[in-house]
């Protein structure tokens, strides 16, 4: 089960990633919103011991 986790979260990671450069600034709403949502899903997927 965390190697699923470990995949949807850095599938997340590449999500927010990319979507960040198309935010300029965090001043378009809608990559802005992506990006945040893919940063909290893919810290909530995070592997934890």
């Amino acid at each position: 089960m965390a190697w699923i986790h470990l995949v949807i979260a850095g599938l997340f990671e590449v999500v927010w990633a990319t979507s960040l450069k198309y935010t300029e600034g965090f001043t378009k709403l809608l990559p802005s919103v992506i990006t945040i949502a893919g940063m909290v899903i893919s810290f909530y997927f995070c592997p934890r011991r």
